[in-house]
Protein backbone atom coordinates (compact mmCIF):
# COMPACT_ATOMS: atom_id res chain seq x y z
CA UNK A 1 0.00 0.00 0.00
CA UNK A 2 1.78 3.18 -1.29
CA UNK A 3 1.35 5.96 0.77
CA UNK A 4 2.66 8.21 -2.30
CA UNK A 5 5.53 9.87 -0.41
CA UNK A 6 7.39 10.13 -3.83
CA UNK A 7 10.54 8.93 -2.59
CA UNK A 8 10.88 6.56 -5.49
CA UNK A 9 10.41 8.64 -8.05
CA UNK A 10 12.99 11.32 -6.72
CA UNK A 11 15.80 8.60 -6.24
CA UNK A 12 15.25 7.30 -10.02
CA UNK A 13 18.13 7.62 -12.09
CA UNK A 14 15.67 6.54 -14.90
CA UNK A 15 14.00 9.92 -15.31
CA UNK A 16 17.65 11.52 -15.13
CA UNK A 17 18.54 10.14 -18.59
CA UNK A 18 15.07 9.65 -20.18
CA UNK A 19 12.11 12.15 -19.49
CA UNK A 20 9.53 10.36 -21.09
CA UNK A 21 9.65 7.64 -18.59
CA UNK A 22 7.42 7.40 -16.32
CA UNK A 23 8.68 6.09 -13.35
CA UNK A 24 8.58 3.61 -11.02
CA UNK A 25 5.35 5.05 -8.55
CA UNK A 26 2.94 5.23 -11.79
CA UNK A 27 3.74 1.77 -13.09
CA UNK A 28 4.03 0.02 -9.75
CA UNK A 29 0.23 1.70 -9.72
CA UNK A 30 -0.52 0.68 -13.23
CA UNK A 31 0.58 -2.90 -12.55
CA UNK A 32 -2.12 -3.00 -9.84
CA UNK A 33 -4.55 -2.53 -13.11
CA UNK A 34 -2.63 -5.05 -15.14
CA UNK A 35 -2.92 -7.74 -13.09
CA UNK A 36 -6.70 -7.58 -12.30
CA UNK A 37 -8.36 -10.16 -13.47
CA UNK A 38 -11.86 -8.43 -13.72
CA UNK A 39 -10.40 -6.02 -16.54
CA UNK A 40 -11.17 -6.32 -19.69
CA UNK A 41 -8.40 -3.74 -21.10
CA UNK A 42 -5.56 -6.04 -19.75
CA UNK A 43 -3.85 -5.72 -23.47
CA UNK A 44 -4.26 -2.38 -24.41
CA UNK A 45 -2.63 -1.42 -21.21
CA UNK A 46 0.28 -3.82 -21.44
CA UNK A 47 0.83 -2.13 -25.54
CA UNK A 48 0.67 1.02 -22.90
CA UNK A 49 3.46 -0.03 -20.90
CA UNK A 50 5.34 -1.36 -23.78
CA UNK A 51 7.82 1.36 -24.54
CA UNK A 52 10.83 3.25 -23.32
CA UNK A 53 8.47 5.74 -21.61
CA UNK A 54 6.92 2.69 -19.78
CA UNK A 55 8.72 -0.38 -18.31
CA UNK A 56 11.31 -0.66 -21.13
CA UNK A 57 12.77 2.84 -20.05
CA UNK A 58 13.46 1.32 -16.01
CA UNK A 59 17.21 1.07 -15.88
CA UNK A 60 16.46 -1.67 -12.51
CA UNK A 61 18.81 -0.01 -10.28
CA UNK A 62 17.02 -1.10 -7.27
CA UNK A 63 16.53 2.70 -5.78
CA UNK A 64 12.86 2.62 -5.74
CA UNK A 65 13.06 -0.77 -4.13
CA UNK A 66 15.53 0.23 -1.33
CA UNK A 67 13.98 3.68 -0.12
CA UNK A 68 10.22 2.22 -0.40
CA UNK A 69 9.11 2.92 3.38
CA UNK A 70 6.43 0.76 2.37
CA UNK A 71 7.98 -2.28 1.06
CA UNK A 72 5.99 -1.91 -1.90
CA UNK A 73 8.90 -2.58 -4.33
CA UNK A 74 8.26 -0.55 -7.37
CA UNK A 75 11.01 -2.73 -9.25
CA UNK A 76 9.56 -5.57 -8.82
CA UNK A 77 5.68 -4.39 -9.74
CA UNK A 78 7.98 -3.03 -13.06
CA UNK A 79 9.10 -6.27 -14.04
CA UNK A 80 5.73 -7.96 -13.48
CA UNK A 81 4.47 -6.11 -15.89
CA UNK A 82 7.47 -6.59 -18.19
CA UNK A 83 7.17 -10.67 -17.83
CA UNK A 84 3.40 -10.38 -18.65
CA UNK A 85 4.56 -8.49 -22.18
CA UNK A 86 6.97 -10.90 -22.84
CA UNK A 87 4.50 -13.89 -22.25
CA UNK A 88 1.57 -12.13 -24.05
CA UNK A 89 3.71 -11.54 -27.53
CA UNK A 90 2.87 -13.66 -30.04
CA UNK A 91 4.58 -11.84 -33.48
CA UNK A 92 7.55 -13.13 -34.76
CA UNK A 93 10.90 -11.86 -33.17
CA UNK A 94 11.43 -9.59 -36.32
CA UNK A 95 8.06 -7.76 -35.91
CA UNK A 96 8.39 -6.64 -31.80
CA UNK A 97 10.11 -3.85 -30.43
CA UNK A 98 13.88 -3.32 -29.76
CA UNK A 99 13.14 -4.08 -26.43
CA UNK A 100 11.53 -7.37 -26.52
CA UNK A 101 13.89 -8.84 -28.95
CA UNK A 102 16.61 -7.39 -26.78
CA UNK A 103 15.01 -10.10 -24.00
CA UNK A 104 14.21 -12.92 -26.14
CA UNK A 105 17.61 -13.17 -28.39
CA UNK A 106 19.56 -12.72 -25.05
CA UNK A 107 17.72 -16.28 -24.06
CA UNK A 108 17.63 -17.88 -27.28
CA UNK A 109 21.65 -16.98 -27.68
CA UNK A 110 22.78 -18.03 -24.70
CA UNK A 111 20.70 -21.63 -24.88
CA UNK A 112 22.38 -21.98 -28.17
CA UNK A 113 26.28 -21.54 -27.56
CA UNK A 114 26.46 -20.93 -23.84
CA UNK A 115 26.77 -17.19 -23.54
CA UNK A 116 26.12 -14.30 -26.03
CA UNK A 117 27.26 -14.23 -30.01
CA UNK A 118 28.10 -10.55 -29.99
CA UNK A 119 28.57 -10.69 -33.66
CA UNK A 120 24.94 -11.56 -33.87
CA UNK A 121 23.45 -9.51 -30.79
CA UNK A 122 23.62 -6.19 -32.29
CA UNK A 123 23.05 -7.14 -35.76
CA UNK A 124 20.01 -8.92 -34.83
CA UNK A 125 18.68 -6.47 -32.01
CA UNK A 126 19.74 -2.91 -32.92
CA UNK A 127 19.53 -3.43 -37.09
CA UNK A 128 17.05 -5.89 -36.96
CA UNK A 129 18.93 -8.38 -38.89
CA UNK A 130 19.05 -5.73 -41.51
CA UNK A 131 15.23 -4.74 -41.63
CA UNK A 132 16.36 -1.60 -39.68
CA UNK A 133 18.94 0.36 -42.03
CA UNK A 134 19.38 3.14 -39.53
CA UNK A 135 20.25 1.12 -36.94
CA UNK A 136 22.67 -1.09 -38.87
CA UNK A 137 24.12 2.72 -39.19
CA UNK A 138 24.55 3.14 -35.54
CA UNK A 139 26.34 0.13 -34.89
CA UNK A 140 28.36 0.27 -37.64
CA UNK A 141 30.81 2.80 -36.94
CA UNK A 142 31.40 0.41 -33.30
CA UNK A 143 32.09 -2.23 -35.81
CA UNK A 144 34.14 -0.56 -38.03
CA UNK A 145 36.09 0.86 -34.82
CA UNK A 146 36.40 -3.35 -33.36
CA UNK A 147 38.04 -4.53 -36.56
CA UNK A 148 40.25 -2.01 -36.92
CA UNK A 149 41.88 -2.33 -33.65
CA UNK A 150 41.21 -6.59 -34.08
CA UNK A 151 39.03 -6.37 -31.49
CA UNK A 152 35.75 -7.78 -33.44
CA UNK A 153 35.50 -11.96 -32.81
CA UNK A 154 35.90 -13.20 -36.04
CA UNK A 155 34.79 -17.14 -34.80
CA UNK A 156 32.20 -17.69 -32.29
CA UNK A 157 33.07 -20.98 -29.53
CA UNK A 158 30.37 -22.44 -27.83
CA UNK A 159 31.04 -22.94 -24.11
CA UNK A 160 32.02 -26.52 -22.69
CA UNK A 161 28.79 -26.10 -20.37
CA UNK A 162 26.34 -25.34 -23.54
CA UNK A 163 24.34 -28.51 -22.98
CA UNK A 164 23.68 -28.25 -19.56
CA UNK A 165 23.05 -23.98 -19.96
CA UNK A 166 20.35 -25.65 -22.67
CA UNK A 167 18.75 -28.22 -20.05
CA UNK A 168 18.58 -25.63 -17.52
CA UNK A 169 16.58 -22.44 -19.88
CA UNK A 170 14.37 -26.07 -21.51
CA UNK A 171 13.39 -26.84 -17.70
CA UNK A 172 12.65 -23.16 -16.40
CA UNK A 173 10.55 -22.80 -19.86
CA UNK A 174 8.77 -25.55 -19.19
CA UNK A 175 8.16 -25.02 -15.65
CA UNK A 176 6.91 -21.76 -16.95
CA UNK A 177 4.73 -22.87 -18.86
CA UNK A 178 2.94 -25.45 -16.52
CA UNK A 179 2.57 -22.30 -14.40
CA UNK A 180 0.24 -20.78 -16.76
Amino acid sequence: NCIMCVLATQICNALEVNSTFVGPHALAKANRLVQDNRDDQQQQRLEQHNSQAGVWGCTRCLNCNFVCPMDVAPLDQITQIKQQILATETRPIAETSREIRHRKLLVDLVRKGGWVDERRFGIEVVANQGRDVNGFLSILPLGLRMLNRWKFPLQFHPSQGTETVKRLIDQVRSQTSKDK
